[in-house]
């Protein structure tokens, strides 16, 4: 999933999802320039954010 694409889920801004994604708070990889998320950790994540 693309930086944008997990923007436009989570209804943010993609300088948020950048921010937390270099802070380690969300799942995510840095393939070069590009932030990656896996869809899986993705789900996963927001599951226990939503048990919590």
């Amino acid at each position: 999933m693309t930086t944008e694409q997990l923007a436009e889920r989570w209804q943010v801004s993609t300088r948020n999802v950048r921010d937390m994604a270099a802070a380690g708070e969300i799942p995510a990889m840095k393939l070069g320039k590009l932030w990656r998320f896996p869809t899986e950790r993705v789900a996963r994540f927001e599951k226990s954010a939503v048990s919590a």
